[in-house]
């Protein structure tokens, strides 16, 4: 875990090798409130659900309170990547299947705060024909500053060159 004053640093390390709740932790996302400024971490516990977890005061760790959602029992089924953002009072979470670097339907889901049981909306790429998220797995939502209701997602493409059909994503979704 990196801190710094200023968004281009200095950075110093303040923790290495985090492990919250002692549980091995795949893709987060970490995540405030305002004006209470409480801030949680939902994370991956590796191939088996998705965890919210409260942080401490200074966001440097987890001290115990945690909630479990999206139990499945296996990858790809198994969320992970988790984007939160928040819209008109409700939280929202877009996170990805877990195939590894490749590309997958992404899944929406909402809920009243970061605790609650969530509920799922889909993909949020009806009208990509690969099935695949576009190629990519979304990293990060926020609401442009500058415009009323427009929200822009940021993604990654891990593999630039691997193009998936629909028959593959239908096939490994099915």
């Amino acid at each position: 875990m990196l801190v710094a004053d200023d968004i281009l640093g200095p950075y110093r390390v303040i923790k290495k090798d985090l492990k919250p709740l002692s549980m091995n932790a795949g893709d987060s996302t970490w995540s405030s409130t305002r004006p209470t400024a409480r801030g949680y971490n939902y994370f991956e516990r590796v191939h088996s659900e998705l965890i919210c977890a409260d942080l401490t005061a200074d966001y440097t760790d987890v001290p115990g309170c945690y909630s479990t959602h999206f139990p499945l029992v296996q990858p790809p089924y198994v969320r992970e990547a988790p984007a939160h953002f928040t819209r008109n009072g409700l939280h929202y979470l877009v996170m990805s299947g877990t195939t590894g670097y490749y590309p997958n339907p992404s899944e929406v889901a909402f809920a009243a705060s970061y605790h609650r049981p969530w509920t799922v909306l889909n993909n949020p790429h009806p009208d990509d024909p690969s099935r695949s998220s576009c190629q990519s797995q979304v990293s990060s939502v926020f609401k442009h500053p500058h415009k009323q209701d427009l929200y822009i997602a940021l993604a990654d493409r891990w593999l630039p060159n691997y193009v998936a059909s629909s028959d593959a994503a239908i096939a490994l979704h099915a």
